[in-house]
């Protein structure tokens, strides 16, 4: 998986079905995409809460871009939180997220954002074995690099998101893969959301833990509901 800023739930789903975990930090950075960005609720309404990034050109990889983390955004992300969860039950469980992802001294953004994941994984209670691609220098373009990782790991079970089912089953993946194909089986339930009328899905899992609380939480990623 990419490492997205401040991942919903069922990216930690996936973290929790897995052994060995890849962070695919070496692939083009997409504008805008989960990669920089992740939705909060601010007065009930579900709004984008995106990092401020350098751009430097079309080829551009996760793990090239800086991150322009000014004072002033800072503030302005902080009090917006604050404004709209200090009264939800475990707002400073949630605050602490914010605060990792907002004082990494890396302005990597790949880097940034996976401290924040490993950080949330370990309040989770969820141990894979986690690695970067960045670090394994395997090739391959599409399905062949992910078929090059699962003979790497020589894994028994390739576990993919459901949105990857058309483009794997393009490129024939279960066809050429020494793993067997799995996709995940994650079916999300509303959880209580305060000062939300209806409830709001695939939000960042601040919103979560700003709610429920980490012990909750865990029960929820693991099984889709409280």
């Amino acid at each position: 998986m990419q490492p997205t800023v401040l991942p919903w739930p069922g990216y930690f789903n996936l973290m929790c079905n897995a052994d060995d975990f890849v962070f695919h930090d070496d692939v083009l950075l997409s504008r805008p995409s989960w990669q920089t960005r992740n939705r909060l609720l601010f007065a009930g309404k579900a709004e984008w809460v995106s990092l401020p990034t350098m751009h430097v050109g079309d080829d551009q990889r996760i793990s090239e871009t800086k991150v322009i983390m000014d004072k002033k955004w800072k503030d302005m992300l902080r009090r917006r939180v604050s404004q709209n969860y200090s009264r939800h039950p475990h707002f400073r469980e949630a605050a602490e997220i914010i605060e990792i992802l907002l004082d990494h001294t890396d302005d990597c953004l790949s880097s940034r954002t996976e401290t924040c994941i490993r950080y949330i994984a370990g309040k989770l209670g969820l141990h894979p074995r986690i690695h970067r691609s960045s670090d394994l220098r395997i090739d391959g373009h599409r399905s062949d690099r992910l078929i090059a990782f699962c003979r790497y790991f020589n894994a028994d079970i390739y576990l993919s998101p459901v949105g990857s089912a058309d483009y794997l089953a393009a490129d024939s993946f279960a066809e050429h893969a020494p793993s067997r194909l799995a996709f995940q089986e994650y079916a999300p339930q509303p959880y209580p959301q305060a000062n939300c009328p209806e409830f709001v899905s695939h939000l960042s899992i601040v919103d979560l833990v700003a709610n429920v609380g980490w012990e909750s939480a865990r029960a929820y990623v693991i099984s889709g509901s409280l």
